[in-house]
């Protein structure tokens, strides 16, 4: 977790988040019996080209390859927030983020998304709960 916030220090990116089976409680091991951490990241405007932002992130971590695998799950740089692929599973997976650093753009992201509303409602922190039905007695 620290090497993860070292990396949210880092001037290029602006969100570092915990993504995919580890972020929804539910680690999945591979054949190796090793956890697959998922890492989902935004950078900064016009950074995505740095495509080598993924690779030294690996490298950096090497102590704690030893015994999980950290995976980019997704990279995108803050000039458009949205998610088109706009489901019940992309919903979840976003709903499950585990924000390690930058949570001004986190919030950025989740208001982009409102979308998850459908799915989550008040999730993105722009709509209002939906109200419950009541039962006439």
């Amino acid at each position: 977790m620290n090497d993860l916030r070292k990396l949210g220090r880092n001037p290029l990116i602006k969100f570092v988040g915990i993504s995919g089976s580890v972020a929804a409680n539910n680690p999945t091991r591979d054949r190796s019996n090793l956890i697959d951490i998922d890492i989902f990241l935004i950078t900064r405007n016009q950074c995505l080209w740095l495509y080598v932002i993924p690779l030294c992130c690996l490298n950096n971590f090497r102590s704690l390859m030893q015994d999980r695998r950290l995976c980019i799950n997704f990279i995108m740089d803050e000039s458009d927030l949205r998610i088109p692929n706009r489901n019940f599973f992309t919903a979840t997976d976003i709903r499950n983020l585990i924000p390690v650093s930058g949570l001004d753009t986190f919030q950025s992201f989740r208001q982009a998304n409102n979308w998850v509303d459908y799915y989550y409602p008040g999730f993105s922190g722009t709509s209002t709960p939906v109200p419950m039905a009541t039962s006439a007695m």
